[in-house]
């Protein structure tokens, strides 16, 4: 069986397996249209935003989604998220409580509760994980939703499509091409939609995404350490996240000696991880991961990404969400 890294290759090209797959595509491509007609959305009284892609795997969405919270705190907005929770044990719908384990309820909704004090809700069902956020919390005027892009249960007002590097690849549907729908969207009637991108590709334009380490770290204990610090010593790095490569590496261009690195799947749950002796005198990790780490391995420094969106993204943004916002009560603030 080919590994993920060989198939992205493939999805980049229109070759000879490519289009031998090519049926499959048009059969997920019936069955998308299909699912399009009969489900009707349903809607909720928030305005609801759905930050997604259209890679399988992970694209970077997470950042964003806390960036957009941050960005709408600032402005008042009351926000809530919501997620599947991929990783965790149960399918159970739920709010994530300051006591929640990454194992119970994911580690990406987890970072995002803890990061922004948003509350956050976790389900299979989208439409069951909002009803449940906005009844314990109804002062919440927009609900985030962390992929779920595909999801169609759910009606939503805006889209944020995020692209790397690697763009549209083939261009076709899985599984001859990476999409999981096909392209040009067709978002429904009222939704506004923006393309986000964090990386060179081409085919779109969009809104460019600037992503970067941020100049402290943080370990389990709340201590704090500079990256000019941390670039002063040797490191042993470790991470379970889609793209592995792209913290290591950006560890190395802000100065720092990586003497070893451990890359695991993506939402690893590192329950018997050990951070094992080596010539390095501080173990690293990513924020996502040190929800998980931390509960046994508190010495652990998570270095956060820090994501920035463009300024003159935020007008037409809010102005959406107002708009959204005046429909439902008429009102921005509640």
């Amino acid at each position: 069986m080919r590994s993920p890294d060989a198939w992205f290759g493939i999805w980049q090209q229109r070759r000879w397996i490519n289009w031998l797959l090519l049926p499959l595509s048009g059969l997920a491509r019936t069955w998308w249209w299909f699912r399009r007609l009969v489900i009707q959305p349903q809607e909720v009284p928030a305005a609801v935003v759905v930050v997604g892609n259209l890679w399988p795997g992970g694209t970077g969405k997470t950042p964003i989604v806390m960036a957009l919270v941050k960005g709408l705190q600032s402005q008042g907005f009351k926000v809530g998220v919501l997620s599947r929770g991929h990783g965790r044990t149960s399918d159970a719908t739920a709010l994530i409580r300051p006591n929640s384990l990454a194992s119970e309820v994911g580690d990406e909704p987890l970072l995002i509760h803890r990061n922004s004090r948003a509350p956050v809700a976790v389900g299979r069902s989208r439409v069951a994980a909002a009803q449940l956020l906005l009844r314990h919390h109804p002062e919440v005027q927009v609900l985030i939703c962390d992929d779920g892009l595909q999801h169609l249960q759910l009606a939503h007002d805006l889209a944020l499509v995020v692209m790397d590097e690697r763009g549209l690849g083939n261009g076709w549907m899985l599984p001859a091409g990476p999409l999981r729908e096909p392209w040009p969207r067709a978002p429904r009637a009222r939704c506004q939609e923006w393309i986000l991108s964090h990386g060179a590709h081409p085919s779109e334009p969009a809104v460019e995404v600037q992503r970067k380490l941020a100049q402290v770290a943080i370990n389990g204990d709340g201590e704090l350490m500079t990256m000019a610090q941390l670039a002063s010593q040797p490191l042993a790095a470790v991470c379970g996240i889609a793209k592995p490569q792209a913290f290591f590496s950006a560890l190395e261009l802000a100065g720092c000696e990586l003497m070893h690195t451990e890359a695991y799947p993506d939402h690893h749950d590192f329950a018997d991880w050990v951070p094992t002796q080596w010539p390095a005198s501080q173990w690293v990790c990513t924020e996502k991961d040190a929800v998980k780490i931390w509960q046994s391995h508190p010495q652990v420094w998570a270095v956060p990404l820090v994501c920035e969106l463009p300024a003159d993204f935020w007008p037409g943004f809010i102005a959406a969400i107002e708009s959204r916002l005046r429909s439902l009560h008429g009102s921005k603030n509640a």
